[in-house]
């Protein structure tokens, strides 16, 4: 999740991205994270003009933890991973199931659940969940614009 002129060492979250939302795009299938009301989550095209509310997301930081949780700006919900691999978004709350921490790859951002040590992923199909975490996956990898 690099913006542009970013330095590489700074985290998502200390980027100064917490109050708006931003598109987060999969650096290998070129799709954004999108939800709907219902608490879905998959990803779809991304929209060109950064005017779809349900592919914006904005992070709520938790500087004394590094963490964060990732709030859907269209419907005020936050993700959410489960103990085994699906992600949802539910009301957003203070527990682990919600909170995400990230790691620095080549320029993009690997997002992992606090709750359960998984990484968000995706695939061509527009399925979004979590997968064991691991650099050489690419469809764990996303950008932020």
């Amino acid at each position: 999740m690099l913006l542009a002129g970013m330095p590489s060492s700074a985290s998502a979250a200390e980027a100064g991205i917490q109050a708006v939302g931003n598109q987060l795009r999969n650096e290998q299938t070129g799709l954004c994270l999108d939800s709907d009301a219902k608490g879905n989550v998959y990803t779809k095209d991304c929209a060109w003009d950064k005017h779809n509310a349900y592919q914006q997301w904005s992070y709520l930081y938790d500087a004394s933890r590094d963490e964060f949780r990732l709030r859907n700006v269209q419907t005020n919900r936050c993700l959410e991973a489960n103990s085994g691999d699906g992600v949802i978004t539910a009301p957003c709350s203070d527990h682990n199931i919600q909170k995400w921490t990230e790691s620095a790859y080549n320029g993009a951002w690997i997002i992992k659940s606090v709750y359960n040590g998984r990484a968000l992923d995706s695939n061509a199909k527009g399925q979004a969940y979590t997968s064991p975490w691991g650099t050489g996956n690419p469809y764990m990898r996303w950008w932020i614009q």
